[in-house]
């Protein structure tokens, strides 16, 4: 049986603030467990990492 992916809907901490909505990642199979809604994550944007804050975690 192939293992479930989960994804973590991240609000990302713009200083511009130009981003009023949440985008979704999937966590890699490395970090299932340890991302946790309110946890802080940094995550690919604009060809950058930025940082941002789990609002919630779903199955694929």
């Amino acid at each position: 049986m192939p293992e479930v992916e989960e994804y973590a809907e991240v609000i990302v901490d713009l200083p511009s603030g130009h981003l009023d909505q949440s985008l979704t990642y999937r966590i890699p199979p490395s970090l299932k467990g340890e991302v946790k809604v309110g946890s802080m994550v940094l995550v690919p944007l604009l060809n950058r990492r930025s940082i941002g804050y789990v609002l919630e975690i779903s199955p694929s």
